[in-house]
């Protein structure tokens, strides 16, 4: 395997290479490495004996999975980089002949949802009353809500200074609208019953979608749309290379499984003329139990508006319907949100 493993400091002028290449560098005992929607962080274990690693606390690494392909057709080492993580946490262990350094790390997704969101009154947010206890977007879609709380506000704090080592950047849409994501543009208040972190106000904007985000190296952030007729990006099979060592595929019952959402309340907010769209009977099985959620939209007041919104309902329901746990060696060209296809030939 090749790994390159470099740290860097908060402002990238210092850097420690421990990266499995040579003896020179290569310090590596452990790596457990958790990539999850919205989440991840890991474990390395370090050989210390010379005691020259350095307080890593704070310094950041975007580890790199890869091989010598030197011998395969390629051109040596080859590797891609995964997703910022930083170091949180840095135990020494000392035992009769060894002496490591076990560090914990933790993404942006970890940093984001700790980033409490603090503007008042000025564009593209303002408040939705006089006393200004409601603050919020005005005709913005989810997509450039998305795009100013990664380019602007995660390398942004007012009041204590900049966050710049965090300053993330939010990729073109491209083939991945939904035709929510960048068209309609929500009555989206916040910090309506507390302050919101950075994290809960992308999730909620993304809920008014059927699309998610994902995270790559160099703090970078990429929309998915997940759609049927997306290509596969990686195929495993029971019988040939690429093998894979166990799968299992589950299916739930869907709960909720029935979307019955509301909009037009009116000015005097007593829903006098509302309009409102429910989910289709087919999304419940025949013998599962009807579990409704009730959605309030009160500024929506076209139905085909609220359509669009109850279809994105339906859209992220019907995607926890599946589940699947796979088993494969070690392949560092999968990413968050890969369509992935089994083909398993297996008999009892």
């Amino acid at each position: 395997p090749y790994i390159p493993l470099v740290f860097h400091d908060k402002n990238d002028n210092n850097t420690r290479d421990y990266s499995l290449t040579t003896d020179a560098t290569n310090r590596i005992m452990d790596i457990q490495h958790h990539e999850k929607m919205y989440d991840g962080y890991a474990f390395i274990v370090l050989r210390n004996n010379d005691r020259t690693i350095p307080d890593l606390r704070g310094w950041w690494v975007e580890i790199g999975y890869g091989a010598d392909t030197s011998n395969f057709g390629g051109s040596g080492n080859e590797s891609e980089k995964t997703a910022r993580l930083w170091v949180t946490n840095q135990q020494s262990f000392s035992a009769p002949g060894v002496v490591v350094t076990h560090l914990i790390l933790e993404d942006i997704w970890r940093r984001w949802a700790r980033l409490e969101v603090i503007f008042r009154g000025v564009a593209p947010y303002f408040q939705y009353n006089l006393d200004g206890s409601i603050s919020g977007w005005e005709d913005t879609t989810p997509y450039g809500i998305l795009e100013w709380l990664i380019e602007t506000n995660l390398a942004q704090f007012d009041l204590a200074g900049s966050r710049a080592e965090m300053a993330g950047t939010l990729d073109a849409l491209g083939d991945q609208d939904d035709g929510i994501i960048n068209t309609q543009t929500p009555y989206f208040p916040i910090h309506k019953n507390y302050i919101e972190t950075g994290l809960e106000i992308a999730q909620r904007a993304l809920g008014l979608t059927k699309c998610y985000l994902r995270t790559r190296k160099s703090i970078n952030f990429e929309v998915r749309y997940p759609q049927a007729s997306d290509a596969v990006d990686a195929i495993y099979y029971s019988d040939q290379v690429p093998y894979f060592h166990e799968y299992v595929e589950t299916e739930s019952v869907l709960v909720p499984n029935y979307v019955l959402i509301f909009g037009n309340a009116g000015e005097d907010g007593l829903w006098t003329d509302f309009i409102w769209a429910q989910t289709p009977e087919s999304l419940r099985g025949d013998n599962e139990e009807l579990v409704s959620i009730v959605v309030a939209m009160p500024f929506v007041t076209d139905q085909g508006e609220l359509e669009t919104y109850r279809d994105a309902y339906i859209h992220r329901l019907q995607n926890r319907r599946v589940a699947g746990r796979l088993i494969i060696r070690h392949d560092p060209r999968l990413e968050i949100h890969d369509k992935l296809m089994i083909f398993d030939s297996r008999e009892t």
